[in-house]
């Protein structure tokens, strides 16, 4: 029995067909590779259990806290759980009213950044 070879119709059919199968998953594609580039970047909420953390000990992280002045601080976190943590900036910002018992620590990320109020030290302590 003679094998039949294909015509360039169905050549050129079949290529047609293999390319809008192509064309349709290039969107899938690359919505899972831009996912993992995203991954690379720290959340909201990875940045605010990472300031909680620093905050319980911050000397641990080299943070000093200090009542009455507004400083910037750069600091480094590292752990496993979390990616993108390598470099922090870390503001405390206290009111000039003399009154107010409590200031806030800024944490930022990237373009990400979370806030968190502390109380202020007294007699001159440093420390949250």
């Amino acid at each position: 029995m003679r094998s039949r070879a294909m015509t360039l119709l169905e050549v050129l059919a079949a290529a047609a067909l293999l390319a809008i199968l192509v064309a349709a998953c290039l969107p899938w594609m690359s919505s899972m590779y831009e996912g993992q580039a995203d991954r690379s970047e720290i959340s909201a909420q990875e940045l605010g259990w990472i300031a909680d953390q620093v905050l319980a000990s911050p000397e641990e992280y080299g943070l000093v806290i200090e009542s009455g002045s507004s400083t910037m601080q750069r600091i480094a976190f590292q752990d496993d759980r979390v990616s993108g943590t390598e470099d922090l900036a870390v503001t405390v910002r206290w009111s000039e009213d003399p009154e107010l018992d409590h200031g806030w620590v800024s944490f930022e990320a990237g373009a990400v950044a979370v806030s968190r109020w502390i109380e202020k030290p007294t007699n001159g302590e440093a420390g949250p």
